[in-house]
């Protein structure tokens, strides 16, 4: 099966397994026919304040992007990021402009779906690991992250990008 679900996990787990900043960051999904899902509008922008290019995937999410690529504030972006289904580390760990400070880490998308009481909802895969059929929560992506930072310190803002409300309903794949 082309572009399985599996296969998606495992690009997303090379891309993003180890936390990368500035240049070096990766998206999950790159704009590109093969990656970006049939009916988004994929847009390569390449940002000289980032060193790379930002990979965005609809055409309210690449004015966004342009948006906070000129906020004086913002000294990273990250899209198309992973958002953890499990406990993870807060985003900024491991940045240089927060070495020293204490900060709390993400309980993942699947604790909160709980508390919503959607959990039931929550996209998973079936795998074989080391011989057993396991149930694996399957990532969401977040539109877009922003790194900024004022007189307090940095921090972060999840911006998620959508034209209309039926936007969040429908299901993207490939």
């Amino acid at each position: 099966m082309r572009n399985s679900t599996e296969e998606r996990l495992k690009r997303y787990i090379s891309r993003q397994g180890t936390p990368a900043w500035g240049k070096d960051y990766r998206p999950a999904i790159q704009a590109t026919p093969y990656e970006a899902p049939k009916t988004s509008r994929p847009t390569i922008l390449k940002s000289l304040r980032l060193g790379r290019d930002v990979h965005t995937l609809s055409s309210p999410e690449t004015r966004a992007a342009l948006l906070a690529l000129y906020h004086p504030a913002l000294f990273d972006l990250h899209e198309q990021r992973v958002l953890s289904p499990v406990p993870a580390t807060h985003p900024l760990k491991g940045h240089p402009h927060a070495v020293g400070l204490t900060l709390p880490n993400l309980l993942g998308t699947v604790v909160a779906a709980d508390q919503l009481g959607v959990v039931s909802r929550h996209p998973k895969l079936s795998l074989v690991i080391e011989g057993v059929r396991t149930w694996v929560p399957v990532p969401y992506l977040g539109d877009l992250l922003l790194f900024l930072i004022d007189e307090v310190g940095p921090y972060c803002v999840n911006w998620t990008i959508k034209a209309t409300h039926d936007d969040f309903q429908r299901r993207h794949t490939r």
